[in-house]
């Protein structure tokens, strides 16, 4: 389906979705265009409604989490300077052990010392480096922004592109239901359209039981506004 719009006799424009093959008169088609608001806030409202769960949540931040930690662990100067602070701190913990048991000399405390120093600037210089490159985020930031702002502002549409953008791998449209389904580690090739396709798609919607039935749909009364 493909976007468009038409204008009645009052000179109200009205925006629709409506079936590219229906429109260029290519291929019979039964299904009727759709109110393009109505359609995109179902959908929206059903993704922000899959969103919060806190499972769901968890599993998000946890994945963006793991990637930015793996992103950030593939910086090369970060790494020498973690490593240098590994060795000083091993090291470190080695002389106490040594003034543990007795082994208190005037070299010792100085070394002690300097290993001390050490480990402070290069936590300085690790800082440093993180923040050279990004803000440092945290689990509990990804976990809030996901809270706080994606899913607390849905009728803003830049919330929205990012959602869609996101989230949505693409949508089944039919007249007594709806089917989403959600980008995932498993299903990130490009969609074909074909029947097989779509009879794949509903035996996975009919298993896990996710069709968003128009009955329980709510509905935004009126078209975002850009913030």
């Amino acid at each position: 389906m493909n976007g468009d719009s038409g204008t009645s006799k009052t000179g109200e424009v009205y925006h629709y979705y409506i079936c590219l093959s229906k429109r260029k008169k290519r291929k019979l088609c039964t299904v009727t265009s759709v109110n393009k608001q109505w359609l995109e806030d179902t959908v929206i409202n059903a993704t922000v409604e899959m969103l919060k769960s806190e499972y769901n949540i968890r599993y998000i931040a946890t994945s963006l989490f793991n990637l930015y930690k793996k992103e950030s662990e593939d910086n090369s100067a970060l790494k020498i300077l973690v490593k240098q602070r590994e060795e000083a701190l091993k090291a470190s913990n080695n002389m106490i052990k040594a003034i543990e048991r007795g082994i208190i000399t005037e070299q010792t405390k100085t070394r002690l010392k300097e290993l001390e120093t050490t480990i402070s600037r290069l936590d300085f210089e690790i800082d440093a480096e993180k923040q050279k490159n990004y803000a440092y985020l945290t689990y509990e930031d990804i976990e809030n922004y996901l809270k706080s702002q994606l899913l607390s502002n849905p009728d803003d549409i830049e919330v929205r592109r990012l959602l869609v953008n996101t989230f949505i791998r693409e949508i089944l449209y039919y007249p007594d239901k709806i089917i989403i389904t959600y980008n995932s580690n498993e299903h990130s090739d490009t969609v074909k359209f074909t029947d097989e396709h779509f009879d794949e798609i509903e035996k996975q919607a009919d298993k896990a039981c996710s069709f968003y039935k128009k009955s329980s749909s709510k509905l935004h009364s009126a078209a975002p506004v850009r913030g």
